[in-house]
């Protein structure tokens, strides 16, 4: 039985609104030599904060908190925000008081390693958080291992960037194991349908779409049209639209963000490109529909992140179901995947930092040892020997411009 999703539209004036945080006091970071948008939430830094961290905890964070990715990063702010303000009421750890101090990378590489730079700086953090794109994440990644530093990215998928240091993680799939998944579902699903691929130029979208141009052909299936995009700056669509419509394909598979998705479905269906239709997690916000609308009615989402509503509060686990109501109780929005996986990225740090102590290379050691983790943002399995994760394959379809589950795929 499928059922309803219904998400919650957030206007671009509330997340400006959010980018201090809902409770807990703030300070701001320098980024850039003055206040660029960074600020410190749990503990304040007018508290008794010595040079190595003193009767605080600080975590570095970095992640896009404006510009066009602001929505990633400012989720994953809120949750991390959230988690840490509970922990702090409660006590913190061992009578510490957590602090994160938080910059904006503006989704931009260059400005993630200048991030970067000023973490190492600070002898007290031993953790870094960051950041929404594998791109800033692995720029970033070289300069935290030089520095022994532990890098946790929320959402870093890139095959490679568990592979830059001892202490870098993820709790993302990287996309060797999601972009095979996805061929194999949708090999499944459409029946080895030849397959059109439009996808983004970054990190991300070449190292998706060339796993599963590679996965889709070794199940015996044909990409007959293999087409790129500039993120953020191509509009008109309809040239690579019209070349792959000479090719016939019978579904169409487009790796990209929630914005440009929504225009290249719109535009595909105005050149009437008739196939079955496709696309990965990251399209996950209710911002795609809404720009969208019928063009992607019967949308197939697969997904290794979890679409939460007001009407399955009630099937969620327990744990789940308290997150959703508090961060909307706080945000005034239900949350998707992203500040899911960041709230678990911080719930997982936290928890090995009461445990081991504040140490990056204890808690290197303890973070192989996960195991399977069950997660708000779903299971999360750690490799020990690779660090590598697998995730289950959430598969969506979209109903009369909401979001449905069609099933649970899980790894293997």
């Amino acid at each position: 039985m499928k059922k309803t999703i219904k998400l919650v539209s957030v206007g671009l004036c509330l997340l400006l609104g959010l980018l201090t945080g809902c409770g807990g006091e703030t300070a701001s970071a320098d980024t850039d030599g003055g206040s660029a948008g960074g600020n410190t939430s749990g503990s304040s830094s007018s508290g008794s904060s010595s040079e190595d961290g003193g009767d605080v905890i600080r975590i570095g964070f970095f992640a896009p908190l404006t510009g066009n990715s602001m929505q990633y990063g400012v989720s994953f702010q809120n949750a991390i925000n959230m988690k840490v303000d509970e922990l702090n009421q409660a006590g913190g750890i061992d009578g510490k008081q957590i602090e994160i101090v938080a910059f904006d990378d503006k989704n931009d590489p260059k400005e993630a390693v200048n991030i970067a730079n000023k973490i190492v700086a600070d002898p007290s953090i031993q953790v870094a958080i960051g950041s929404f794109s594998s791109s800033c994440s692995m720029a970033a990644a070289p300069v935290f291992d030089e520095a022994g530093i532990l890098h946790l990215g929320p959402t870093a998928s890139h095959p490679d960037f568990v592979n830059m240091g001892d202490k870098a993680f993820t709790i993302a799939m990287p996309m060797k194991f999601e972009g095979a998944a996805d061929a194999e579902y949708a090999y499944k699903k459409t029946g080895g349908k030849d397959m059109a691929v439009i996808y983004l130029n970054s990190d991300y979208g070449v190292s998706h779409s060339s796993v599963f141009k590679d996965a889709y052909e070794a199940l015996g299936g044909k990409v007959v049209a293999f087409e790129e995009f500039i993120p953020g700056q191509t509009k008109d669509f309809t040239p690579i639209i019209t070349k792959i419509k000479q090719e016939n394909p019978g579904a169409l598979f487009v790796i990209a963000d929630y914005s440009d998705g929504a225009n290249i479905f719109k535009q595909a269906k105005n050149l009437e490109l008739n196939c079955d239709l496709i696309g990965p997690g990251m399209l996950i916000k209710d911002e795609f529909i809404d720009v969208a609308g019928d063009a992607v009615d019967g949308l197939l989402m697969l997904s290794t992140l979890p679409i939460y509503s007001e009407e399955d509060r009630e099937n969620e686990d327990s744990a789940k179901a308290a997150f959703v109501s508090e961060y909307q109780d706080l945000y005034g929005v239900i949350p998707d995947g992203f500040p899911a996986n960041a709230y678990d990225c911080i719930t997982l740090i936290t928890n090995m930092i009461s445990k081991v102590g504040y140490d990056a290379e204890a808690l290197a050691g303890e973070f192989r040892q996960v195991g399977r983790y069950e997660g708000v943002s779903g299971n999360i399995a750690v490799d020990p020997d690779t660090k590598e994760v697998k995730r289950d394959l959430m598969v969506y379809t979209i109903v009369n411009g909401k979001y449905a589950v069609d099933e649970i795929v899980p790894s293997t």
